[in-house]
């Protein structure tokens, strides 16, 4: 039985996927498996991952989304210990051995992570994702609930028995890694590494219109509140500090809206955030710049003040 289990989900990544599979088998530990879940890709990305057979297994299946995928990977494995690396991602030579050490010094570690750098399309450098999503030590599971998931999935690493004491992903797809680090969380200890650990892709766009928007932080509202019903002793630790991660997504909605011009759009977020948290004062400022005559502001000035605020976005 290997130590790591390493789940690859794949979608129409040719144009990456080799620098991906090459930076896992090059690891400086080597006691792990690999197994690559291709979610109905219609490029080359599946026949790419078959050319590294067999120290990749790889399973084909319809296109189920990104959750589905990472699910048949973990039923599809064996090791203690579990990651994901996205196709059109990569991992640092050191990722696994350094993450292989914390768990077996401590079995009560149930997550393990570090830092990441932010890639665009082209493979130019944006950054690093701490200095975006600053991390938070302390109570763990609280942090993340009341703040933003400040994890990043490439970075990470978790111990199956802690995922398969708190269930499988739920949730939306985009927020399921998010909501299962704040569940393991809650039940294991949590190590943060400082070292670099992996590169994640980020494409532009992925949230540009105000739907999308507005059902984005409408799903995370919801699943949020879902998980405090499921874990009341973590829901009744965060006490008020929810409202205010709930107030801080409808300002994320409203300056989104302000920024696309619907001024009527954004008063209505921004009285949201006002009456689920009275006390934030952003809800506040963007209420009375979103009023005639302040919303004559330019679009451009909401965008900065946009980016200041949400820097995550």
């Amino acid at each position: 039985m290997p130590f790591f289990s390493v789940v690859i989900a794949s979608y129409n990544h040719a144009r990456y996927v080799r620098r991906q599979v090459e930076s896992i088998l090059g690891q400086t530990f080597q006691d792990f498996e690999v197994v690559a879940v291709d979610d109905g890709s219609t490029d080359r990305t599946a026949d790419i991952l078959e050319e590294y057979a067999p120290r990749v297994r790889v399973i084909r299946q319809e296109n189920r989304g990104v959750v589905e995928a990472r699910m048949r990977g973990i039923r599809e494995t064996t090791g203690e210990a579990v990651c994901f690396v996205d196709s059109d991602d990569w991992i640092e030579p050191r990722r696994l051995e350094l993450q292989a050490a914390v768990f077996r010094r401590d079995p009560a570690v149930g997550l393990v992570y570090g830092d990441a750098r932010i890639v665009d399309p082209e493979d130019r450098d944006l950054g690093l994702f701490s200095e975006i999503y600053r991390p938070w030590g302390g109570d763990v599971a609280v942090e993340l609930l009341r703040r933003y998931c400040f994890v990043p999935a490439i970075a990470a690493s978790f111990r199956r028995r802690f995922f398969e004491e708190t269930g499988g992903f739920w949730g939306p797809g985009p927020l399921s890694d998010y909501l299962k680090w704040i569940e393991i969380a809650e039940v294991s200890r949590v190590v943060r590494q400082g070292e670099v650990l992996g590169a994640w892709r980020r494409h532009p766009g992925s949230v540009s219109l105000l739907a999308d928007r507005e059902k984005m932080y409408g799903d995370l509202v919801a699943a949020l509140e879902e998980l405090r019903g499921r874990w009341p002793a973590l829901s009744a630790r965060t006490g008020f500090a929810s409202c205010e991660r709930y107030a801080r997504a409808w300002v994320a909605v409203g300056f989104g809206a302000a920024r696309a011009g619907d001024f009527g759009k954004a008063r209505e977020y921004f009285g949201r955030a006002v009456g689920t948290c009275p006390w934030m004062v952003h809800g506040w400022a963007g209420g009375l710049l979103s009023l005639p005559p302040a919303s004559w502001v330019s679009r451009r000035v909401f965008g900065e003040l946009h980016r200041l605020l949400f820097p995550w976005e």
